[in-house]
């Protein structure tokens, strides 16, 4: 009789521990891919964040970085420049990004002659490489026919520029990922030198797990 009431006890125990897990990871559509993780997880939180489309996963997108001059390597970005924009750029620098945590950065540009007195140039040929820790990279660039800088009203700041920017790929969990979204960058002092402050936001498409 006891062994009997330990085993209906165990049981309803059971069935009480299993109703709210069911209710949590029942839904199989609320099962969504992990960008970081790479793995299909059960979230709630997690699915009412990201959405799903025929291309893949599309999650919100953001990068807070920043950026000093670097030299040249490789290819001269204004080779093919549109406007024949004559200033090969490099820049370097670091920073932290959804889906990417912490990263380092690396881009090329090719600019006009910037106009000191209104401070004021074109650019164009934008691209830009992020890479994460474990060596994952996310490609970026400025589609054409690229951006304008412009003076900055911004305390500290000489020049600004707001554009659009799309992600075209990439290597590890980036690999065929697409997606797009708007830049803000400043050019500040902090004390020292003039460094370039970087604001992205948007939404990056994954491709799905296979």
């Amino acid at each position: 009789m006891k062994v009997l009431q330990k085993k209906v006890l165990h049981w309803s125990l059971c069935i009480l521990l299993a109703v709210p897990l069911v209710t949590m990871t029942g839904c199989s559509e609320d099962n969504v891919f992990n960008a970081d993780t790479n793995d299909t997880v059960v979230s709630t939180e997690a699915a009412q964040m990201l959405g799903r489309t025929e291309e893949g996963v599309v999650a919100p997108f953001k990068a807070d970085f920043f950026t000093i001059d670097a030299a040249l390597e490789g290819a001269d970005p204004c080779d093919g420049s549109l406007y024949d924009l004559p200033v090969p750029t490099a820049q370097e620098g670091y920073g932290q990004g959804t889906h990417l945590g912490r990263f380092t950065t690396r881009m090329t540009f090719c600019v006009e002659v910037i106009d000191w007195a209104n401070l004021t140039a074109p650019y164009n040929n934008l691209e830009a490489t992020f890479i994460a820790a474990n060596g994952d990279e996310l490609w970026t660039t400025i589609p054409a026919p690229g951006g304008l800088i412009i003076p900055s009203d911004r305390p500290g700041c000489r020049i600004e520029f707001h554009d659009p920017f799309e992600i075209v790929g990439g290597t590890g969990r980036f690999e065929g990922a697409g997606g797009s979204g708007r830049l803000d960058t400043y050019q500040c002092h902090d004390g020292t030198r003039y460094v370039n402050e970087h604001y992205w936001y948007g939404t990056l498409i994954l491709p799905r797990a296979k």
